[in-house]
């Protein structure tokens, strides 16, 4: 990627670069944009400060260095503050992303070339509706009309964040899918959970929301480590006897690194289930991508082009362990880069 941002961004001398990235406290929230700001001839950044209650203060202090990191690299920016809850800690975080953007948009903020969708550090609730609203804008013709969704992976890193999960699962903004339409009622409903460590109570929630028919679990492989597959099986082996009955045939490997991997996997999964159920009332897939960031743009990537549902349970907040010195960047990422919408397809 980084020959990407230096043979493409620098070239373009009369093209203009917007960034949308976190400024929060995830040590990678600074390395896709130092790669945009020193190849970008003209670019400027929105920032987007995710707002939980009660924060801690540590990770709330990491967020701050990173923010006035960003602020440094591009001169011209501007920052989204973004409620993530309501009064009620009812999940509005995609829908007030998007009214925000709506209003930049209004303003022609958005005069852009291209677009860098920084979902390093983003949540899913916040990402998947702010990729959706520029692809459709760009198919709309109404927006930067190349859109590009960059990574700093590291399955490990993403491990040792753990959210604070609210008492209720939600579905993403504008991921619904046809599963809450009443021509869905009768329906055969699959369920792709991307398993992580630690993450049964999520996982429970959303099963006894959806009450699924059938249940895929998602697993990372290949990954940085050989046995994690395993180690999963292992922590999950209740959950796959006694609660989601799952054997050996219904697992679902997936590069963790590679986006493409567990988009393919995906459609195929659930354009052979369309096939087979459509005599009897049809098949609903639902994805919850609470695993690999990289492998969970693959999931984006199919729910988008086939209107699937993604529901997952947002955090309240987020404790961490052995994360980096503050300020100190994480040196063991892939970067992984997307070029969703533009010039490249034409």
């Amino acid at each position: 990627m980084k020959e990407f941002c230096s043979s493409y961004f620098a070239s373009r001398e009369r093209g203009r670069v917007g960034l949308i990235a976190a400024g929060g406290f995830d040590p990678r929230s600074c390395l896709i944009g130092k790669q945009i700001a020193a190849t970008a001839k003209k670019a400027e950044a929105v920032l987007i400060r995710e707002e939980r209650p009660s924060p801690d203060a540590d990770l709330l202090s990491r967020a701050e260095t990173n923010l006035k990191e960003l602020r440094r690299l591009f001169q011209d920016h501007l920052i989204l503050s973004v409620n993530v809850l309501d009064e009620n800690n009812a999940v509005v975080g995609g829908r007030n992303i998007i009214g925000q953007l709506q209003g930049l948009r209004r303003d022609n903020r958005f005069n852009w070339t291209d677009v860098v969708i920084d979902a390093s550090a983003l949540s899913v609730g916040i990402s998947f509706p702010l990729i959706r609203y520029f692809l459709e804008l760009a198919k709309a013709q109404q927006g930067p009309r190349n859109v590009h969704v960059m990574i700093a992976a590291n399955a490990m890193l993403d491990e040792q964040i753990e959210p604070i999960a609210s008492d209720s699962m939600a579905y993403v903004h504008a991921f619904r899918g046809v599963v809450t339409l009443h021509t869905a009622t009768k329906a055969a409903r699959l369920w792709l959970p991307q398993l992580a460590r630690g993450r049964q109570a999520m996982l429970e929630r959303i099963f006894r929301t959806i009450t699924p028919d059938d249940t895929l679990p998602i697993l990372p492989f290949p990954s940085s480590n050989p046995r994690f597959a395993d180690e999963l099986i292992a922590e999950y082996v209740e959950e796959f006897e006694s609660v989601w009955e799952v054997s050996a045939g219904d697992l679902v490997y997936a590069d963790e690194s590679d986006p493409l991997d567990l988009y393919r996997a995906v459609l195929r999964i659930h354009d052979a289930r369309t096939k087979v159920f459509a005599e009897t009332g049809g098949a609903v897939t639902i994805i919850s991508p609470i695993g690999s960031k990289a492998s969970g743009l693959g999931a984006l990537m199919a729910a988008y082009e086939r209107d699937l549902a993604v529901t997952y349970v947002e955090a309240v907040g987020y404790s961490a362990k052995l994360l980096p010195p503050v300020g100190q960047p994480c040196n063991a990422c892939d970067l992984v880069h997307l070029w969703l919408s533009g010039d490249v397809y034409t």
